[in-house]
C-alpha cells in the first residue's frame, strides 16, 4: 500500500476483484488472555485505525484525489466498506470488559497543513470517528485519537467528535504549550517527546525536554508523556529509559 500514484483499487472492477476480510475473519481471543496476565494498575487498550488513511492508499493518493471529482461514487463504495470492518472492531472494543480504553489512529495531516481539505475530511473521516466516539461515550471509555500533523483547522471538530485524547501533538508541527492553552480544558495531551531525539539525542536533553513539558503542561493534569509516534527499533534503550525514569522522579517528588 501507501502508493503516490495508482493503488489497487482505481475503479469499479478493481473493487469488485478485490478480496476484503469479512467481519467474522477478525479474532479478538489474544484481548481475552492478555487481562490476566497484567499487573496491578495496568490497563488494555484497543486500538486501530486507519479508515481515511486506507481508503486513499488502496486507491494510490493521486487516483484518491481525481476520483473526489470524477469518480466520487468509487470513493464513497470504498471509504463505506472499509469503515464498516473497523467500525465493527470498535463496536468489540467499547463492549469488551477486557478493553479500557480506545485508540484510533488516522494521519490527517503534515507538518504544514491538513492532507486535505476539511470539506473532504467531513465525507471520508469525520463521520467514522464521530461514530468510534459515540461508542465509546456510550460504554464510558476514553478515546484516544493520533494523528501527526498540524490539526489547528479541525482541532474542534476532533473534539465534536467525543475525543478524550490527543497523540503525538508532533513537535515540529505544533507547539504543546499553545495546544494545552487553547484545548487543554477540553483534551488530554499524550507524547510530544521527539522520536528524533530519542534516536540521537542524549540522556540529559531527553531529560531535560520531558522536564520543560512537565512544566509547561502537566502540572495540573491533562498531559502524558510520550513520543511523538511509534518507537522504532533504532531508538536508544537508554533515551527511552531516561524519558520514563525522568517521570516517575518527578511524580515521586511531588
Amino acid at each position: 500500500m501507501g502508493f503516490e500514484n495508482n493503488g489497487v483499487i482505481t475503479n469499479f472492477e478493481d473493487f469488485e476483484k478485490y478480496t476484503f476480510p469479512s467481519i467474522n475473519d477478525f479474532d479478538y481471543k489474544n484481548f481475552e488472555k492478555v487481562k490476566s496476565l497484567l499487573p496491578d494498575g495496568m490497563g488494555v487498550i484497543g486500538q486501530y485505525g486507519d479508515i481515511f488513511t486506507m481508503t486513499w492508499e488502496m486507491m494510490g493518493f493521486e487516483s484518491f484525489s481525481f476520483a473526489l471529482f470524477e469518480n466520487e461514487e468509487l470513493v464513497n463504495k470504498l471509504n463505506d466498506k472499509l469503515g464498516e470492518l473497523v467500525l465493527s472492531m470498535f463496536e468489540y472494543f467499547a463492549q469488551s470488559d477486557i478493553v479500557d480504553a480506545i485508540w484510533y489512529s488516522d494521519d490527517i495531516a503534515y507538518t504544514n497543513s491538513l492532507m486535505v481539505s476539511p470539506a473532504v475530511l467531513d465525507k471520508y473521516f469525520f463521520p467514522w470517528l464521530k461514530k468510534i466516539g459515540d461508542l465509546a461515550k456510550r460504554h464510558n471509555k476514553p478515546l484516544i485519537y493520533h494523528t501527526d500533523g498540524i490539526l489547528y483547522d479541525v482541532m474542534e471538530k476532533i473534539i465534536d467528535c467525543g475525543v478524550d485524547a490527543i497523540h503525538p501533538i508532533e513537535p515540529k508541527a505544533m507547539k504543546i504549550f499553545e495546544v494545552k492553552e487553547r484545548y487543554g480544558d477540553k483534551l488530554c495531551l499524550i507524547g510530544n517527546i521527539d522520536v528524533d531525539l530519542l534516536a540521537r539525542g542524549s540522556v540529559n536533553e531527553i531529560k531535560l525536554n520531558v522536564k520543560k513539558n512537565i512544566e509547561q503542561v502537566g502540572f495540573n493534569g491533562g498531559y502524558c508523556v510520550g513520543s511523538g509516534n511509534s518507537i522504532p527499533e533504532y531508538v536508544k534503550l537508554e533515551n527511552y529509559m531516561a524519558m520514563i525514569k525522568t517521570v516517575k522522579e518527578i511524580n515521586s517528588n511531588l
